[in-house]
């Protein structure tokens, strides 16, 4: 069910998207994480499954099963290098689309968090149906400024971080200035959401400074 299923993708939102779990207590991660397919069916596609049928045609590799694993027949081994991934096919096909998987997955996880009771209208057809992610640490005005802090869970390879800044109680006249460094040779992409009940999101671009 899409408790489960996505329940668990949005609860480590850190993870990368790509994470093969190491014990069935977050095996249904993977399964989870087919919000991004949806997400690219819903931006890119018509939602009928079209677009995604375009992207695994991009993805046969030449080479030979070599074995499957007896208890998981998923799992299969071959005598080739995984090349084109299906991130690769991915990338192949938002390339036609004037996008890139980088900008995409940036989009992405806007569309990850507009979701249950934050769901603002413009984003997934069905986003209050799905549980919003976890939260990584909130702020109130009261704990600015907030200065030389790194996210507690460590972000993995296309994975995402969630900061709640609440402006409860700020002067209207003031403003937040926020700055992101991401730590080298990673590419990193940050954006400030802004919702207000009732209203569409708000998504303002940071320069990453790293």
């Amino acid at each position: 069910d899409i408790d489960t299923l996505v329940g668990t993708f949005q609860k480590h939102p850190e993870w990368a998207l790509d994470r093969v779990p190491s014990d069935w207590n977050d095996g249904w991660y993977p399964f989870g994480s087919s919000l991004f397919a949806l997400f690219l069916e819903e931006r890119y596609g018509n939602r009928d499954g079209k677009l995604l049928a375009e992207m695994w045609r991009h993805t046969p590799q030449n080479g030979h099963v070599t074995s499957v694993e007896p208890q998981n027949r998923e799992v299969a081994y071959t005598d080739t290098q995984n090349k084109p991934t299906y991130f690769d096919a991915i990338g192949a096909v938002l390339a036609t689309k004037g996008s890139s998987f980088d900008r995409a997955y940036a989009e992405f996880g806007v569309w990850r968090l507009l979701v249950g009771p934050d769901a603002d209208g413009h984003h997934y057809q069905d986003a209050a149906r799905y549980p919003p992610p976890t939260i990584a640490t909130a702020y109130g005005v009261n704990r600015l400024p907030i200065v030389d802090l790194r996210p507690g869970r460590p972000v993995g390879n296309y994975g995402t971080s969630y900061v709640l800044l609440d402006p409860a109680g700020l002067d209207p006249a003031k403003a937040l200035r926020i700055k992101v460094q991401g730590d080298a040779p990673y590419h990193w992409a940050a954006q400030a959401i802004c919702t207000h009940a009732g209203a569409a999101a708000k998504v303002i671009d940071i320069v990453d400074t790293g």
